[in-house]
């Protein structure tokens, strides 16, 4: 897979041109779904651009977090709360699915491109949709492209959810292994708490106008997720569907998704030193 690229395409690099402006191919099995082929380098090209641009931003929301001493505590996780969402998306970019956000232009492009390709007549809406890699040869992938609801945020974390359940499906079945016990930990926690959402925490914090009665009468803390104590705060959480619970869960999420998405890129430029030119670039 040659997934090289020069540091002035990252700009271009993006997952909607590539299905706008590359289909070579396409099905409709239902309403509101499509079966895309597009060639395979561009694809896995356009996935690891999007991957570090969506790493590098967690990284500046992580800076402007740990940097927050002298705004409000609600706001701060706002702040993370964004380190969260970049960190997720970017570890979706790597399994070859997520969402795109097609606008009037945009959407008019791919009804156009699927009229030529296609038999029916098609008049794709705006908005959100998912897309997910099928199958691929060496040459083509082929991308099931589908109308997703309006919440991207929280279709985000449901997907995340699924995600960290496959990765104990998949991960060694030693009860010893480190990595099966974070996974189950987290897991544990989300399947007994199944309204907890790192969104839903960050809206509470924005919107609702008694948070002012929080921030000055029970002190919103927002602690800073250490490296070095993670496993140890992971363990000892108890959670209790409290304010306090919300956000110390919600950092927990973050910072074992930062830390498996550096992992990540850690091994893959062990591979290809080359690899990763943008993330390089920011400290």
């Amino acid at each position: 897979m040659d997934s090289k690229i020069n540091l002035k395409d990252y700009r271009f690099l993006k997952l909607r041109s590539v299905i706008l402006e590359n289909i070579i191919s396409a099905t409709s099995p239902s309403n509101d779904t499509y079966h895309i082929i597009v060639p395979s380098g561009l694809f896995y090209k356009t996935i690891c651009a999007e991957f570090e641009l969506y790493h590098v931003r967690a990284k500046m929301q992580y800076n402007d977090f740990s940097a927050s001493s002298t705004i409000s505590e609600s706001w701060k996780f706002t702040t993370f709360y964004y380190f969260i969402f970049f960190c997720n998306v970017a570890l979706h970019r790597l399994l070859n699915r997520g969402y795109i956000y097609l606008d009037l232009t945009s959407a008019s492009t791919l009804s156009t491109s699927l009229n030529v390709l296609l038999s029916d007549v098609v008049n794709i809406g705006t908005g959100n949709w998912s897309f997910r890699k099928l199958s691929e040869t060496s040459s083509v992938v082929t991308i099931e492209l589908k109308k997703a609801g309006s919440n991207v945020h929280q279709l985000a974390w449901q997907d995340l959810k699924k995600t960290l359940k496959d990765f104990i499906a998949n991960s060694s079945s030693k009860t010893t292994d480190p990595e099966r016990s974070v996974l189950e930990n987290i897991y544990k926690n989300l399947r007994a708490n199944n309204d907890f959402s790192p969104s839903e925490t960050r809206n509470y914090l924005n919107y609702v106008s008694e948070v002012a009665l929080d921030e000055i009468e029970s002190k919103i803390v927002c602690p800073q997720p250490k490296i070095e104590s993670f496993i140890k705060t992971l363990t000892t959480l108890n959670y209790n569907n409290s304010l306090a619970s919300n956000i110390s869960f919600s950092i927990i999420i973050g910072q074992y998704l930062f830390l498996l998405n550096s992992e990540l890129v850690n091994d893959l430029q062990g591979r290809d030193p080359k690899q990763f030119k943008l993330i390089r670039k920011v400290v």
